[in-house]
């Protein structure tokens, strides 16, 4: 009797290990699909066939592009299709990919996250680029931004070496404050930045095509604003700079915010469209549950809390509103959480979301949470998030891992990648956040 119940201990125990497998799989097959609907070149070819575009376009005597950040060569390819060969007069892709060929534009490589020689480069070459064109009235200057841009431009303002520019980028993404109090120093730390790209394309008109990778600040924030009017957040970046850095650094830091000019580019011809956000990438999630069987809800517009605040928004939801039908449920939300980094351990925004699930999911039967990013690089190279289920909690002590000791060392990656739990990554063409899901299995599933 007693081997009869350890085999049907061991065959509940298999099953819903098998749940468990399916779920994920779920889960990974409607973030991939959900961020495939915003590839830049989709949403740049999209953008570019709407009425008013066309007007701009078939006005304009001379099209140039320029496309920076994570899916600039994706949103330069849908750019340069719409274009006709008669206008297209030339182009500049700044990317994170080190060795790239460009159809119709030259390609510089930048650095991110912390920004590097490379982006000092860039930077200079997209100024050169824009002087170079000569440009007039009756010229067209298409920006394709998207999320990294604030790093690959990024150059050093007069007053700060390039080391020091660095750590004082460094510090304020390990912080764990909001992205939006990084951007405000951002756009106060680069020439490019804060209206600088829109003010090197005069006089020629522009249009700014803006892949969304925020959800705070709105369009401006992408890239820190090198397509908007600039705005002087001298006040605000010296705040934020109180906070984070401290010694002579900060008094460095201080003087190059305040030494920045503001110009009010009163004659900047510029307009600003949103060609894809946070949003989107949710509502394609929602949809795509909704398609597969699932009961779901947004769990949040969009997440820009605490790494852990989000993993019990997210688990809490699948407790609380766990089915007592035979449906699954399926809670879904977009987002960019933040992460103090106060060990010296590896990982990145999503599996540290993964990470905080873990304790929180062994008493919820049947579930995962799953955290993916969108541009398939979280953090670190070839990982694209992470995921925990009902059965992490138990592999971990069988793995001989401390939960406790991984997190205060914010070393995730290696705890994750001991379970298995990774979320391979590789370039998607898209930038539009986090994608997390929290799922719990139908009863209908375990019979």
């Amino acid at each position: 009797m007693a081997a009869g119940r350890r085999r049907a201990v061991t065959d509940r125990s298999n099953k819903s290990q098998a749940l468990e497998r399916l779920i994920v799989s779920d889960c990974l097959r409607m973030a991939r699909a959900a961020t495939a609907e915003l590839r830049g070149d989709r949403t740049v070819d999209q953008a570019m066939r709407a009425p008013q575009v066309q007007r701009r376009l078939s006005s304009s005597r001379r099209v140039f592009g320029v496309s920076i950040g994570k899916a600039s060569p994706e949103m330069h390819a849908g750019l340069h299709q719409s274009v006709p060969p008669s206008k297209w007069a030339g182009g500049i892709v700044v990317s994170l990919v080190p060795h790239l060929r460009v159809e119709g534009a030259e390609h510089w490589p930048g650095d991110h996250p912390t920004p590097g020689e490379r982006s000092a480069v860039a930077a200079r070459n997209v100024a050169r680029f824009l002087e170079d064109a000569r440009l007039t009235p009756d010229d067209l200057v298409v920006f394709c931004i998207s999320g990294g841009t604030s790093s690959l431009i990024a150059g050093p303002p007069d007053g700060l070496s390039l080391a020091e520019m660095q750590t004082i980028y460094e510090r304020l993404l390990l912080s764990g404050i909001d992205v939006a109090s990084v951007n405000t120093v951002r756009r106060m730390m680069s020439a490019l930045h804060n209206g600088g790209l829109a003010r090197r394309a005069f006089p020629a008109r522009q249009l700014g095509l803006i892949l969304t990778d925020t959800g705070q600040g709105g369009l401006s924030a992408v890239g820190s604003g090198p397509t908007f009017q600039p705005i002087d957040v001298a006040t605000e970046a010296i705040e934020v700079l109180n906070r984070v850095i401290t010694g002579p650094l900060l008094d460095k830091a201080v003087d190059a915010v305040l030494a920045r000019s503001i110009d009010a580019g009163d004659h900047i011809d510029v307009v600003n469209e949103n060609v894809g956000a946070p949003a989107d990438a949710l509502s394609a999630a929602v949809r795509l549950a909704r398609s597969s069987g699932y009961r779901v809800f947004p769990v949040a517009e969009f997440l820009d809390c605490p790494a852990r605040e989000a993993a019990e928004i997210l688990v809490g939801a699948v407790r609380d509103e766990a089915p007592s039908d035979r449906m699954a449920l399926c809670a879904v939300a977009a987002g960019e959480v933040s992460v103090r980094v106060d060990g010296h351990g590896r990982g990145g925004r999503c599996q540290q979301v993964a990470w905080e699930a873990i304790p929180l999911l062994r008493d919820v039967p049947r579930s995962c949470v799953l955290a993916f990013a969108t541009d398939g690089q979280d953090y670190l190279p070839a990982v694209g998030g992470a995921y925990a289920t009902t059965s992490s909690w138990p592999a971990l002590h069988e793995a001989g891992l401390s939960w406790r000791e991984i997190a205060d060392q914010n070393n995730t990656y290696v705890g994750l990648a001991a379970l298995g739990q990774l979320v391979p990554g590789n370039r998607t063409g898209t930038n539009v956040c986090d994608l997390y899901f929290a799922v719990v299995a139908g009863l209908e599933w375990s019979t």
